[in-house]
């Protein structure tokens, strides 16, 4: 197997970050390869090797693919899920909730010196729970380095799950931006802002998301779910296979038997799925059987069904990993589609934007009439555009969601110091926006790649998109930006939010709007 160039790339930047005695991370979009990746590492790295996840699927998916890359490999499987309880191989490829508390066996024929983890991601900060299965894990092995695999770096909070105080990883090694991907190696998601979004009012925050037994509430409203699957019907009715994300069991119950009354062939995946039910509903899927199937939290990671065309997202969520990682479902190239529908029924495109994993987002019709009756009984009031140091920021509760796609003018750079007290002596870079509109003539947005945690791996988007990587200062980007390094985006889209004016998105080519 031949490695395509970001993967042989991340291998390379990985091993360099190893050698500097790092704990590096791999961020590489899904339906990229990881697998390929994790292969080529282990291939490459001296002495035992631990790859650990958190199901069978991917422990099962990550061992073909490195029997496959490299076959003179000694490989073992160590997974209660697998019936497999290998411990003498070079490389052990073993589910962490059956390896956490058999480190000493798994060890009897010498120590690990690499620890590789996929859906990175999913370990908790060093400093959040004494008792975690992950940090039993790294604890057993204190001289093992470890390479952590995702394609969201970041926590539910929107933090970096390296570099931090508590991290278990020290620095972000490789970063395969989702967009430079598209449509050579990933298929396009092309994004669509519906009708019908579940209502947050009253809904709770638990643990730094919606609280689900509220959301349940709101989402099982019968003349809700009508209303939404009527929208969905007529938008995905030429789309194949349909990926539904919904709130709980009862609520994927309830969509599921919706869609079958429809006369769609659907059919539901949920925790409580026997694995043998569930191993024949995703085949009955796969080959085309079932054109809807429907669950919740059950194919986030471990589902590679290439042929899903459309994805629907019925469930809002506060966390981008979470809300990234379901529509990463609809990434994958296959022959049987030129691109993915995403229908976002949580709100969740516009509260994440701007979002270089969605190519490009319109409005569904039904939504583009209530917005046009929305507008015309607006009060009129002429709109004022106020310099927001947070303008680059949503507010995922703003009622106000009209957007406008602007032309750009040009785009000028500037260094400024930082205000924050909690990051005294850093500097910001202020980019403004100039544009062709008699409403909007600027918008700002702030740079903080100096910065720690979401604000700077926002940064870190924000250069990805200019396919550049990020400079470690203000005045960096800001020389960077003075030598034409940084392309202008041909149009913008903007969302007034009371006073305030948001940019959601960056079109650099006609093509992308």
């Amino acid at each position: 197997m031949i490695l395509r160039p970001y993967q042989a790339e991340a291998v390379h930047n990985a091993i360099a970050a190893i050698h500097l005695s790092l704990n590096p991370v791999i961020s590489s979009p899904t339906g990229s390869g990881k697998s390929l990746i994790l292969a080529a590492l282990c291939q490459a790295l001296p002495g035992r090797l631990l790859l650990v996840s958190h199901v069978k699927e991917l422990l099962q998916q990550n061992a073909d693919e490195l029997s496959s890359f490299d076959p003179s490999q000694s490989i073992g499987l160590y997974s209660a899920g697998l019936e497999r309880w290998d411990t003498a191989h070079r490389i052990i490829i073993g589910g962490v909730q059956s390896i956490y508390r058999n480190m000493h066996a798994l060890q009897h024929n010498g120590a690990f010196q690499y620890i590789l983890i996929d859906e990175a991601h999913r370990c908790p900060d060093s400093g959040s729970n004494e008792d975690s299965m992950y940090r039993q894990v790294f604890t057993a092995c204190p001289a093992a380095q470890r390479i952590g695999l995702t394609a969201t770096p970041y926590r539910l909070d929107g933090g970096a799950i390296y570099g931090g105080k508590d991290a278990w990883f020290d620095c972000l090694a490789h970063d395969t931006n989702m967009r430079a991907l598209t449509p050579t190696y990933l298929a396009p998601l092309r994004g669509v802002l519906t009708a019908h979004d579940v209502p947050l009012d009253g809904v709770r925050t638990r643990h730094g998301d919606f609280a689900l037994h509220d959301l349940s509430q709101m989402a099982c409203n019968e003349r809700l779910i009508e209303e939404t699957l009527d929208e969905v019907c007529f938008l995905a009715k030429k789309r194949a296979r349909w990926l539904l994300f919904a709130v709980d069991v009862a609520h994927t119950s309830l969509i599921t038997h919706r869609l079958q009354s429809r006369g769609i062939a659907s059919a539901m995946v949920t925790g409580e799925t026997p694995s043998e039910e569930r191993a024949a509903t995703f085949a009955a899927f796969a080959r085309g059987d079932i054109r809807a199937l429907c669950g919740c939290l059950v194919f986030t990671t471990g589902f590679n069904i290439k042929a899903v065309d459309c994805v629907v997202v019925l469930r809002p969520t506060q966390s981008k990993s979470l809300f990234v990682q379901m529509i990463g479902r609809g990434s994958r190239l296959s022959e049987e589609k030129h691109d993915c529908l995403l229908l976002d029924y949580g709100g969740n495109i516009e509260r994440f934007s701007p979002m270089d994993e969605v190519w490009d987002v319109h409005r569904s019709p039904e939504r583009t009439t209530l917005d046009a009756a929305r507008e015309a009984t607006n009060t009129q009031q002429p709109h004022q555009l106020t310099h927001d140091k947070h303008a680059s920021r949503l507010d995922p509760m703003a009622e106000d969601r009209l957007t406008l796609t602007v032309p750009c003018r040009w785009v000028s750079y500037e260094v400024v110091p930082s205000r924050n007290p909690a990051h005294a002596g850093t500097h910001l870079l202020r980019v403004t926006y100039r544009l062709r509109s008699l409403v909007h003539k600027w918008v700002t947005v702030w740079v903080c790649n100096e910065y720690t945690g979401g604000a700077r791996f926002h940064a870190a988007q924000w250069f990805a998109r200019r396919q550049c990587s990020m400079p470690s200062t203000a005045f960096e980007a800001l020389r960077q930006a003075k030598t034409g390094a940084y392309p202008i985006p041909q149009a913008v889209v903007l969302r007034q939010d009371g006073q305030y004016v948001r940019l959601l998105a960056e079109h650099f080519s006609l093509e992308s709007h």
